[in-house]
């Protein structure tokens, strides 16, 4: 039998980065209520919002953290992006920020790598 979704997430986690920290964060918010309102969906059942609203608003915080959070790596950033198109995050209040957020990362991104580069023409050229 599998692990759960927010298992396998979290144990491909390390400590390398807040960015991975904090999707993983998301996704088991994300993983518990979709487990909660979408399973009793598939019974017929509704969830009671006592249930439904905390689970709702620590996916929705979760998801805020990650997406206003500045990362490093470009795998987070691939990350933060997939979350952005796939909950719609052109459609939050605050989009044009968490655009302005992507576009520092990616600017920040960009120019570690672009160092890094420079560092190993460097290194290669001194063999």
């Amino acid at each position: 039998m599998a692990d759960h979704p927010a298992t396998d997430i979290a144990a491909d986690v390390t400590a390398r980065s807040k960015g991975a920290m904090l999707y993983a964060t998301f996704k088991a918010a994300k993983a518990a209520y979709d487990q909660a309102t979408y399973g009793a969906e598939t019974r017929s059942e509704s969830v009671p919002d006592a249930v439904a609203d905390p689970l709702h608003n620590a996916m929705f915080e979760a998801e805020r953290a990650f997406l206003h959070a500045p990362i490093d790596e470009l795998y987070d950033l691939q990350c933060k992006l997939e979350v952005f198109r796939n909950e719609d995050g052109h459609d939050l209040k605050d989009a044009a920020t968490i655009v302005d957020v992507l576009y520092r990362d990616v600017e920040r991104i960009s120019a570690r790598l672009s160092r890094e580069a420079a560092e190993r023409a460097d290194q290669g050229g001194r063999s």
